[in-house]
């Protein structure tokens, strides 16, 4: 029963470490980022800073050197950036500023290899 109870419980949670909004909205440099999971952060079982409409799990595929090849929460503002957060699976190059702060598109899809 208590196995059954902590499964349920890490369910609601993003996985760590979650990026502040202060540190995504000083992240200005773009990366390639392969999304694993989106929550919306009305249904999570945790507090999350005003504005933030969702956290984003994504891999670091490429970009700077510090950055690529972590596994991070990325913040997400739906209403700053003007448009839904990108879905499960999808490889988008942005920076984690454009996710707070808007300036643009959220991100737009990663280059196909080889172009």
């Amino acid at each position: 029963m208590l196995v059954v109870l902590l499964l349920l419980a890490a369910c609601g949670t993003a996985r760590q470490p979650i990026v502040a909004v202060a540190a995504a909205a000083a992240e200005r440099r773009p990366m390639t980022l392969h999304v694993q999971k989106v929550h919306e952060t009305v249904r999570l079982a945790m507090a999350t800073e005003a504005g933030i409409s969702h956290l984003i799990e994504v891999s670091v595929i490429d970009g700077p050197d510090d950055w690529r090849g972590r596994l991070v929460t990325l913040p997400y503002d739906e209403w700053q950036v003007g448009s839904p957060p990108p879905k499960r699976g999808e490889r988008v190059t942005t920076s984690p500023a454009r996710w707070v702060r808007g300036g643009g598109a959220g991100s737009r899809p990663a280059p196909k290899p080889g172009k």
